[in-house]
């Protein structure tokens, strides 16, 4: 199965069957999900394919594409090194004028958050993803979701329990689209 595949099946198997990303829905249902597959092979190359990317979502309309999902399958096998390029491209955001149009989300096969429980706590598979990818989202989006959406700031509880009542044969299976 190609990466492409893969997130697409994740995206649509766990994070929209589950309710992870309760926003993830209608722009999945109306194709205004961009996945790309960024064949890099270095840093460099990636933060110029980030760079296209970015350009092309603040060049076509939320009604054309909502969001984009940047698949890093070649670089990054260990999560330390991804998370530092994670926590790098808030600087590159700054540097292209474009710190509070966008934010950029890392998901990965090892995530794990800094109060993470443990290796194997489940609520970790909030943020882990067959490959390491980035996800790229508008900020005007985030302020409409939280003008809208009530509790949004029980989505982080409510999914650290629901995960946490999954078994880890179940979430390892999301991880693998299967």
């Amino acid at each position: 199965m190609s990466s492409l595949a893969r997130t697409e099946a994740w995206l649509r198997k766990f994070i929209i069957k589950e309710n992870i990303c309760p926003f993830a829905h209608l722009p999945y249902r109306q194709g205004r999900v961009r996945l790309v597959e960024a064949d890099a092979k270095t840093e460099e190359e990636l933060t110029r394919i980030l760079l296209a990317e970015l350009l092309y979502l603040y060049e076509h309309p939320r009604e054309q594409v909502e969001t984009s999902l940047v698949i890093i399958p070649q670089l990054f096998a260990a999560f330390d090194d991804f998370w530092a390029y994670v926590e790098w491209t808030e600087v590159l955001l700054e540097q292209a004028g474009l710190d509070g149009v966008f934010q950029i989300v890392g998901f990965h096969p090892y995530f794990r958050f800094a109060d993470s429980l443990g290796p194997g706590d489940a609520a970790d598979f909030v943020n882990r993803s067959p490959l390491p990818l980035l996800h790229l989202i508008r900020e005007e989006s985030i302020s409409e979701a939280r003008a809208t959406y009530p509790d949004i700031e029980a989505i982080p509880a409510r999914n650290a329990r629901k995960l946490r009542g999954m078994t880890y044969t179940v979430l390892q299976n999301a991880l693998r689209a299967e």
